[in-house]
Parts: C-alpha cells; sequence; structure tokens
C-alpha cells in the first residue's frame, strides 16, 4: 500500500481510537500511533540506502516507484516470483519486542507496536491486489522465502 493511504488510514483510526478511548489513548497516545501507522516505512528507505548505497530520499522514492511499476507490469502469475526487499520493521518478531518493551520501558511503545500493527494489517489486506502470497508478517519467515525468489531488480 502507497503511503499516502497509510497516512490516511492511520489519522481516520487514530482519531477514532482517541474519540472511543480518550482516557486509555490520550492525545499523546494518539499521536504516537498515527505517527507509528506510517513511519513504519521507513524500512523501505534504509533497505534502499543499504541496497545503493544512497541517502537521497528523492531517488529512493524513485527507485521504489519504479519497482512498483516493474512488478505491476508483470502477469500476475509471474510476480510471485520475485521479491523486493527485506523490510526489516514489518515483522511480528519486532512488534513482540514492542509489546515486551512496553510493560517493562514505556507505555508508549504500546502505541507504537499497535501503530506497526495497524500498518501490517493494512498491508495484508491490500496484498492481494497485486499478488497471491503474504510478505511482510515475519522477518525470520520472509528471510527463508525470499532466498527461494528472485530480486525485482533482475527484471
Amino acid at each position: 500500500m502507497l503511503p499516502q493511504y497509510h497516512i490516511i488510514l492511520g489519522a481516520v483510526f487514530s482519531i477514532m481510537l482517541f474519540l472511543i478511548f480518550p482516557q486509555g489513548v490520550g492525545l499523546i497516545g494518539a499521536i504516537i500511533f498515527f505517527l507509528s501507522s506510517f513511519l513504519i516505512d521507513i524500512d523501505h528507505y534504509t533497505g534502499y540506502v543499504i541496497k545503493k548505497k544512497d541517502w537521497s530520499l528523492k531517488n529512493a522514492i524513485s527507485w521504489h516507484m519504479k519497482m512498483r511499476q516493474k512488478l505491476l507490469s508483470l502477469p500476475r502469475k509471474q510476480r510471485n516470483k520475485f521479491y523486493g526487499m527485506l523490510c526489516h520493521l514489518h515483522s511480528i518478531e519486532l512488534l513482540l519486542v514492542l509489546l515486551s518493551a512496553s510493560i517493562f520501558i514505556s507505555q508508549y511503545l504500546l502505541f507504537v507496536a499497535l501503530g506497526f500493527a495497524f500498518h501490517m494489517l493494512t498491508d495484508i489486506l491490500y496484498q492481494p491486489t497485486y499478488w497471491d502470497r503474504f510478505d511482510k508478517i515475519s522477518l525470520i519467515f520472509d528471510y527463508f522465502k525470499y532466498k527461494k525468489l528472485k530480486n525485482l531488480e533482475d527484471i
């Protein structure tokens, strides 16, 4: 899902959370949830930086859009043979770490975890529109699965 849709959905959901649970969430919790619901995608940028050795955000966005167009230009069956990159923040493993840390370090990490989980859920719901598999759920699972696929840049 493109970032602008994550921003819109995150804003709507964080406002709903705040209105339904004003005492439990609070304004700071709603803001943290909102920011986490789309800033998780920073791992796409860091993946680009690592892969290309280029810090330009403009180039990263352009490269990701180009890769997306390449992917979408393929027939659906062909798309399933490729991957883009490993997204280290999109993982159940990180969610478990954040949930544990929210108990021992700060309750605000719970809102980070919830924002990340919301983002991942929207990605999961959107993924069937462009391929027949689910990615970005488990870092460990994706790591081993991607070893069997071709990199999208190899098209």
